[in-house]
Parts: C-alpha cells; sequence; structure tokens
C-alpha cells in the first residue's frame, strides 16, 4: 500500500489527492456513495412493468438452478411472439431467485451490487484508458452517482443495462491491453466478454464497430494484424449469438419493409432523442419514468452540446482523436435501440453510452482561473447529483408510485393514462383512476377505441367495482367480443350474467377467464358454481 507523503502547500486538494494514493479508497467510496444513494431501494416492490412478467410470473422457472442452462434456449419473455434474446439476463434473476428464495429485496440489492461493478470497472478502464488516477476517480466517481441512471439501478429489469455496462467495459478494457501489447490472452477475454454482452442485450453489437476504429484511431503496432484478428473473434461471437438467437426466439427476417420501418423511427428520433438524452445526463431537470420525445429537452441539450463545444475549443493539446472515438462511443452505444418501433426514450439505456462523453470531457483542459473555483463546483454538482438522485429512485419504490410518476410526467400519453388508471384499480383510488382510464378511452378516435381494448376492459371493472352494472357490462362486453388477454374482463362480465341468471353465457366467459389464468383457484371454484346453477335449472 502506497504511503501518503504531506503536501507541500497543504491545499484541500492536494491532501484529497494524496489520499487517493491508497488504492483501496476508491472502491469503498464508490461503495459507500452508492450505498447513500440506493440503500432505500432495497426494500422496493415492483412497478408491474416488465419486472413482474420477466421476474414474478416465472418464479417456478427461476427458482430451479438447473435453468442456467435451459435460459439460454428460449427468448427472455419466454413466449412464442417474443424477438429478445437475453440469456444473461435470465441467469441473473435465476441466481437471485436461488439465494433468496423469491423475496424482492434480493434482486434490488444485486441491482445495486452491479452498479457498484460497473463503477469499478469504469474507474480501471478510464486508467488504462491512460486518464489520470485522480480524474479517472473524479469520472467513476460522477458516473456512480449520476440520476440519469436511477432507472437503470432502482427498477429490476433496468438491470440490463448495468449488466451490459460490466461486460462491455470488461471487454474495451482487455481490448486496450490487447493493443497496447501483443497478448492473445486479451484479445481471446476481450472477445468473451463481448459475447457475454451480446447474451445481455443486443445493444452490443456496437463494439464492432467502435472497438476496431480504436485501434485505427490509435495506430498501434501490428494494426492490421490486430485489425483482423480482432474483427475475426468478434464477427464468430456474433454469429453464435445470431443463431442462437434465430433458434430460439420468433426472430423475423428482416426484409426491407421492416428495415425501412426501423430506419424511419430511428431517422425521426435520431437528434432530438440523443440531445435529450445529453441534457438528462448534465442537467436532470426533467427526469420521466416513461419519457417521451421533448422540445423541452432537446433545447437543453443543445445548450450543453455549446457549453461543452466552447471548453474544448478553448482548450490546448486537444487530442481530436480522442474527441471522434468518445463521440462515435456515445452515439453507437445510443442509437441502436432508436432501431425499435417504441417512443419511450428509456433513460437507462445512456448507461453504457457515457464512456464516450467521459472520454470527450477528459480533453477539456480549464484556464488558470477556472481551477482555483473548480473544485468548489465539481463539488456541489456532485452534491446536487446526490440529492436529486436520492429524490427520483422513490418514482420506482412501488407499481403505484411508479404509475403515478408516468401519469403527472406525461400526461397527454395514452399508455401512461391507461397505466395509471390500471394500477388504481388495486387501490383506494377507484373514481381517480376511473377519471384517467376514461379520459384515455374518450379522447382518441373511433378506430383508436377498435384497437384500444385493454382500455374498454379496465374500464368495465372500474364500473363494476363502484355498482354501475349498466356501464361494467358496456365496456366489458367490447372487450371479451375483441378477445381482450385481461382475464378479469370474463370473470367480472360472467359475476354479471350470474346475476342476471344467464348461466350459459356465465360458464362462456368463465372458461375463457380460467384459460387465460388458469392458476387462479377462485376460477375453478366459480366455474364449479355455474355448473350447479346450470344443473339446478335443469332438474327444474
Amino acid at each position: 500500500m502506497n504511503t501518503i507523503q504531506n503536501p507541500k502547500n497543504g491545499s484541500f486538494s492536494q491532501e484529497f489527492k494524496n489520499i487517493l494514493n491508497y488504492k483501496i479508497f476508491p472502491y469503498v467510496f464508490f461503495l459507500i456513495i452508492i450505498f447513500i444513494i440506493y440503500a432505500k431501494s432495497v426494500m422496493f416492490g415492483i412497478t408491474e412493468l416488465d419486472d413482474k412478467t420477466l421476474v414474478i410470473s416465472q418464479y417456478g422457472y427461476l427458482q430451479d438452478p438447473y435453468n442456467i442452462i435451459s435460459a439460454f434456449f428460449k427468448s427472455i419473455f419466454n413466449d412464442s411472439a417474443d424477438t429478445f434474446y437475453r440469456p444473461f439476463l435470465t441467469v441473473s434473476w435465476i441466481i437471485d431467485t436461488v439465494i433468496g428464495g423469491g423475496r424482492l429485496w434480493v434482486y434490488h440489492f444485486f441491482d445495486i451490487v452491479y452498479h457498484f461493478i460497473a463503477v469499478c470497472l469504469l474507474f480501471n478502464l478510464l486508467k488504462n484508458l491512460k486518464i489520470p488516477h485522480f480524474k479517472a476517480f473524479l469520472f467513476a466517481a460522477f458516473f456512480a452517482v449520476l440520476p440519469v441512471f436511477n432507472q437503470a439501478v432502482s427498477w429490476i429489469p433496468g438491470r440490463n443495462d448495468t449488466l451490459l455496462a460490466v461486460f462491455i467495459f470488461s471487454s474495451f478494457m482487455f481490448f486496450v491491453k490487447y493493443s497496447d501489447s501483443n497478448s492473445l490472452k486479451h484479445i481471446f477475454l476481450s472477445s468473451f466478454f463481448f459475447l457475454c454482452a451480446l447474451f445481455t442485450k443486443e445493444t452490443a453489437f456496437a463494439a464492432l464497430l467502435v472497438f476496431p476504429f480504436y485501434l485505427v484511431l490509435n495506430k498501434r503496432n501490428d494494426l492490421k494484424k490486430k485489425l483482423i484478428l480482432s474483427i475475426l473473434l468478434f464477427f464468430a461471437c456474433s454469429l453464435l449469438w445470431y443463431f442462437m438467437k434465430n433458434a430460439f426466439t420468433a426472430a423475423k427476417d428482416l426484409d426491407i419493409m421492416y428495415l425501412a420501418v426501423y430506419t424511419k423511427a430511428a431517422l425521426i428520433k435520431l437528434f432530438p432523442a440523443t440531445l435529450q438524452y445529453i441534457s438528462k445526463i448534465f442537467l436532470p431537470v426533467n427526469l420521466k419514468v416513461m419519457p417521451v420525445l421533448s422540445l423541452f429537452d432537446s433545447l437543453l441539450g443543445i445548450f450543453v452540446v455549446g457549453v461543452i463545444t466552447s471548453l474544448l475549443i478553448k482548450s490546448k493539446n486537444v487530442n481530436r482523436s480522442n474527441i471522434l472515438f468518445g463521440s462515435l462511443w456515445f452515439a453507437a452505444f445510443l442509437v441502436l435501440p432508436y432501431f425499435q418501433n417504441n417512443y419511450f426514450m428509456l433513460e437507462h439505456r445512456a448507461y453504457a453510452a457515457v464512456l464516450g462523453l467521459i472520454i470527450i470531457l477528459n480533453e477539456i483542459k480549464p484556464g488558470k482561473n477556472v481551477k482555483t473555483v473548480l473544485p468548489y463546483l465539481l463539488a456541489i454538482y456532485f452534491i446536487f447529483f446526490v440529492c436529486v438522485s436520492i429524490i427520483n429512485i422513490n418514482k420506482f419504490a412501488n407499481k403505484l408510485n411508479f404509475a403515478t410518476a408516468a401519469m403527472l410526467e406525461t400526461p397527454f400519453n395514452m399508455k401512461t393514462t391507461f397505466l395509471y388508471g390500471r394500477r388504481s384499480l388495486d387501490n383506494n383510488t377507484v373514481r381517480f383512476g376511473e377519471y384517467f382510464m376514461k379520459k384515455n378511452y374518450e379522447d382518441v378516435s373511433i378506430r383508436a377505441k377498435q384497437k384500444n381494448i385493454p382500455s374498454s376492459a379496465f374500464l368495465g371493472l372500474f364500473a363494476w367495482q363502484r355498482g354501475d352494472m349498466k356501464a361494467a357490462k358496456k365496456y366489458l362486453t367490447i372487450a371479451v367480443d375483441k378477445n381482450t388477454d385481461v382475464h378479469e374482463a370474463y370473470a367480472v362480465l360472467a359475476d354479471i350474467y350470474v346475476k342476471e341468471g344467464r348461466y350459459e353465457e356465465a360458464l362462456i366467459n368463465m372458461k375463457k377467464a380460467f384459460k387465460v389464468k388458469p392458476e387462479n383457484p377462485e376460477y375453478f371454484r366459480f366455474l364449479k358454481l355455474i355448473f350447479e346453477k346450470i344443473n339446478s335449472n335443469k332438474q327444474h
């Protein structure tokens, strides 16, 4: 362990730098600051947005440790129509379930652990990129507390991006070591972690473009040999992933029509969404659980880009290759998710991409006048980030908090008002929830109403809860005629028919409810009751 020398000038910043010479100090600091922010998230529940489907509903599967192998032979949602292949994400939940027996705090605890690991890996990666020890520590410390990452750490499915970062940071660290040497061990380790990243999230494909570009920009010895070997290994990993994905998911052949749709979706979002992410990384004043494109955030992003550009212009001895590489990293790891026909700009997707911005920021060289006040400005900025994160993670505490935040933050979006209305069904806010569900249902066109079957189902459930059987029957009939997957709609309509003495219609709907949700014991009991009513009528 290194010893600390007494600083000659006795300044606080110099003493702090000397404390950093203790090898363990940065990791202890990361652990403490992450614990301060996220400790309470260990007691969080679920939001019922993907976490219920991916974890709670699959408890029987996840509790079997032998399924660590079978996870590589199924889609993430275990659905015949699912196209997402992310086995390592499933494996991580199997480990949580085996250790914790399905207790929610274990999943949240390991979400924090993966964030801590990612921060530590980033710190070491930055040092391998020849960024000075103290600056690498500052960048990693800010990375640990960024409010834009709250969704990745506090929301169970957000683990997808922390795990991706763990593997992609590991892969790139060994790739950098390989570029600085001729060690085959490093390139094979880099390829292994790249494959792990692919098995976690398809965004890892960005490495196919970004990693070789690092070699070209840095003009290493034996460039041609290193390029060929790394591309061949990474391409082999990609082929393995591709064949397994096609074999075990409902992957569609990418024809010209699909390509056109995905490209159009990406181009529409390209500039405004990227600017929006940049603004939220540096100015987290408009964080949302289900964000859509926002003019305000995009304008803030333009302001941030302008400030960073002006600081780079004023800096001396700027390495333009690093700026180019950082820009490519940020764009590549951020833009790939744009190629989905999904208009929500979920904040956890920026997790791995932020490394590119760090590489760019490292090229800013503040002047002497700025250096005197910079430590105080950074301290204020850091404390601001910590405070915002501590407050913001409460949105992910439970399903009602999440739905309420979605509705308040994005009030004119059909999905968010529907989400809030649906969550209200399970709480003492039925009338309030029904208002938003009606707003969702009545504010759309007739054509949209015909497609918006879940809203009809839940409107019917709301009306039934407050005793308005006429309205309930009206909305539920619309829903079941379109074969809704909301099983309660069939069950409640069956209950209404029983009260009306229409037992045959009740039986038809109860069978449908039982088919959608066979594990519900109440449905079996209710089926038995209806059969008894029918038999009793026949005897009379």
